[in-house]
């Protein structure tokens, strides 16, 4: 599996590596490539393709944050906050943390490092996520939560038995981080 890391070795990732690893503005700024979020069309294709070409050229992460920050508000475009992502980390007691949560990569890898994770990635990098369960063996999978641009169709699962439905548990510092 391979993710963009939110936590590494306890720490949250700083917006600037966010911002320069993510390929698709959407993660980084609220923009969509059809207008439909944000500003304009124009403003996702101009970030994408400042991203694109500070990649070709092999600048630094803060130098491509700084690039890619001057051109979102010479568009207007806010920060991402509310995609859905799917994350994975793990604690340094050995135990793995799966969730669907909504907010801010930022915000996202504060509260995992807030929670004692030690090393998290998102796997999805936006809103493709979807989280289904199984009633009971071959049984047909039932979608519990999904993000807006979800395909079911070509979907990676990760398969976990659990033994029974999973208990959802929202700890009490997500509300104050998110």
């Amino acid at each position: 599996m391979t993710g963009l890391p939110l936590v590494i070795d306890g720490r949250p990732v700083p917006r600037s590596f966010v911002v320069a690893n993510c390929s698709d503005p959407a993660h980084a700024y609220e923009v969509h490539p059809k207008g439909l979020i944000g500003p304009s069309a124009q403003a996702w294709h101009d970030l994408a393709n400042a991203w694109e070409v500070g990649k070709q050229d092999g600048v630094d992460d803060e130098t491509l944050y700084r690039r890619l920050d001057a051109v979102a508000q010479c568009h207007g475009a806010k920060p991402s906050r509310n995609l859905l992502h799917c994350v994975l980390g793990g604690r340094s007691d050995g135990s793995v943390l799966c969730a669907a949560i909504t907010g801010a990569l930022t915000g996202i890898a504060s509260t995992l490092a807030a929670l004692g994770v030690e090393q998290a990635i998102v796997l999805d990098n936006g809103g493709s996520v979807g989280w289904y369960y199984c009633p009971e063996a071959g049984a047909t999978p039932v979608v519990v939560v999904a993000g807006p641009n979800h395909r079911p169709t070509g979907t990676a699962f990760i398969e976990f038995d659990l033994g029974s439905f999973p208990q959802p548990v929202s700890h009490p510092v997500l509300a104050d981080h998110l």
